[in-house]
């Protein structure tokens, strides 16, 4: 309803600026708003001149889709001799900073000490895991949840619970 209101209005806007469109009669206009009425415009997608897309280049301008991020954090230290671990993701967050920040509280917030980025991504998945073992323990990052298990299980590691996710 608002591209008719608009269509409504930049059709009047091009017949008083144009003097042979504005000798044309009212009926002219209302048949040409009431064919557009029947058959609205199909906004679909809009793709770039470049893709290969039908019809004409200037009327489907390339938008860039919207980018978003993720990032995880960990943190590792000692509490009496036994090694402790911190995880934190942020998923999902217009910005790379954004994204960090809060995989950074996140860790914080878990009693995490000194936490660091382990990883950032504006493609795809991206997920953190921690494990232990008897002479200590770590995480593991990886693209998948299945990637980022293997890995750890790889370490030696008694793997526990993965968090992260997907940013598109």
């Amino acid at each position: 309803m608002v591209l008719l209101y608009r269509l409504k209005w930049i059709f009047a806007a091009i017949c008083f600026a144009s003097p042979v469109l504005a000798q044309s009669s009212n009926a002219q206009m209302e048949s040409f708003l009431e064919e557009i009425e029947k058959n609205p415009p199909v906004v679909d997608s809009m793709t770039s001149p470049s893709s290969g897309s039908s019809g004409s280049s200037a009327s489907r301008p390339a938008i860039a889709p919207t980018r978003r991020w993720g990032a995880v954090a960990a943190a590792i230290w000692r509490r009496r001799g036994i090694v402790q671990l911190a995880i934190g993701s942020g998923v999902r967050y217009p910005s790379k900073a954004a994204a960090r920040k809060a995989a950074l509280q996140q860790c914080g917030r878990r009693a995490g000490r000194g936490c660091k980025i382990a990883s950032s991504w504006n493609i795809g998945c991206g997920y953190i895991i921690t494990g232990r073992k008897r002479s200590g323990g770590g995480w593991a990052v990886g693209k998948t949840m299945a990637e980022a298990r293997r890995k750890c299980r790889a370490k030696g590691y008694r793997c526990k619970k993965l968090i992260g996710g997907c940013v598109n």
